[in-house]
């Protein structure tokens, strides 16, 4: 347990110096920039973020668990044709999407939609999600292969560490204040990112072994298993991303970029839980490969121990911080503290029902998770346009925690009925 928690430790504190970093770019983006620019950036980067989601069409997301499951045999080769086929599928996919990109942009621009938003998200599109996409699958590779460290970090510590320095040379040095200096500043960290996980993965792209690991799985099924993943990973980890860009058409500027703040300190919440998952999920997946029930409960209960120790102490934080910290980036913005506890009690959610879709997934229910999130995600938008004009933004918060509550519960109650597994935080040791 010491071993498990000092690695969880750092990975957190590596990440949370990453998310500090971020929330650095935030803030000079809004003191710098200024707050409409604060609300174009953040629709830039959630199209950009969803768009690297869809590029690699999933398999970013079977990576951790595909290659886990490859790393418990000596099967060097298949690890490396898992990483070629997913680079051709990015490749193959940018294209679409950068045709589609003009075709959209060209559309817009001649039927007179454009507004504000539109050239430099085309832009973030077709200059950001490749390489964005290249480093979650990389990320993903190396989870999988149990180097959280290597696969995280590049990503979460280094790419906006190189993003503030160039936004802020861009600024002093040349008094640059424009939404391409913000851009090229995010693609470069990009390509730092991925230029180390590529090093990282060299040895794992040398020659092929002579073992080979049984059920390896084919390219074509790789691609036919990463479509339900595709779906999972928009619904459940960019959640946010879809809500705040359709919340965009109802929304002002000033509380867009309200949202995007609050939301990146709930992602800010949940990286100490991200990192738990990083270290356990792998270890989870195999031991439900190998049928071990006595040591799946027991990771299980390790992983809600230390959530729900984790996430008790982050909202207690931010119950005393929350208007603090929301200063920082606007003064009007410190009179929406409960706007922000309601967003991260989210992850207070999320973390009493244990880690159900994991084992959904080391049980190949990919189809009955995604209907569920898909679910959620569709109810988080409309319930959204029904409180917004009742209640204004606080009525976004409310619609996101509630669709985070339905599906972590319907979660919790498909792992009990399909895997004979509860997740619950009482229902396992917590030792």
């Amino acid at each position: 347990m010491i071993a498990l928690l000092t690695k969880i430790s750092g990975l957190t504190l590596a990440r949370l110096l990453g998310a500090l970093v971020t929330f650095a770019i935030t803030i000079v983006i809004a003191r710098q920039f200024g707050t409409d620019e604060l609300a174009i950036y953040a629709v830039c980067i959630s199209v950009a973020n969803l768009a690297a989601v869809a590029i690699p069409l999933g398999l970013q997301s079977l990576a951790p668990v595909e290659i886990a499951k490859m790393s418990a045999f000596p099967d060097r080769s298949a690890i490396r044709d898992f990483i070629s086929h997913g680079r051709r599928v990015i490749a193959r996919s940018f294209l679409v999407t950068t045709l589609l990109a003009l075709l959209f942009a060209a559309a817009v621009f001649l039927t007179g939609k454009a507004s504000e938003y539109t050239a430099p998200a085309v832009i973030a599109v077709m200059a950001l999600a490749p390489i964005m996409a290249l480093n979650q699958l990389h990320g993903g590779v190396l989870i999988g292969l149990q180097k959280p460290f290597s696969g995280q970090l590049a990503d979460g510590l280094v790419k906006p560490l190189v993003t503030l320095a160039v936004l802020l040379a861009a600024v002093a040095a040349f008094q640059d204040r424009s939404m391409a200096a913000i851009l090229l500043a995010i693609g470069l960290g990009a390509v730092a990112a991925m230029a180390i996980q590529v090093r990282t993965l060299k040895p794992q792209m040398a020659g092929p072994t002579k073992t080979h690991a049984p059920n390896a799985g084919t390219r074509r099924d790789w691609s036919r298993r990463s479509r339900s993943w595709l779906g999972i990973t928009l619904c459940w980890d960019y959640q946010i991303e879809i809500l705040l860009l359709a919340c965009a058409l109802i929304a002002a500027p000033l509380e867009i970029a309200l949202l995007h703040v609050c939301f990146r300190i709930r992602v800010l919440i949940g990286f100490g839980i991200r990192a738990l998952y990083v270290v356990l999920q792998p270890k989870i997946f195999q031991a439900c490969a190998k049928g071990d029930r006595t040591r799946t409960k027991r990771l299980i209960g390790r992983l809600n121990g230390v959530a729900t120790a984790y996430i008790a102490a982050s909202i207690a934080a931010l119950l005393v911080a929350a208007e603090h910290v929301l200063g920082l980036f606007n003064p009007d913005f410190s009179a929406y503290g409960n706007l922000l506890l309601v967003i991260c009690s989210a992850a207070v959610l999320r973390a009493i029902f244990g880690p159900s879709i994991t084992v959904l997934a080391s049980h190949e229910r990919q189809g009955e998770i995604l209907a569920l999130l898909a679910v959620g995600v569709a109810s988080s938008v409309a319930l959204a346009f029904v409180l917004y004009p009742l209640i204004g933004v606080l009525g976004i918060a409310v619609a996101y925690c509630a669709s985070v509550m339905m599906a972590a519960v319907g979660m919790w109650l498909l792992a009990k009925l399909r895997c004979d597994t509860d997740t619950a935080i009482w229902a396992n040791s917590l030792v």
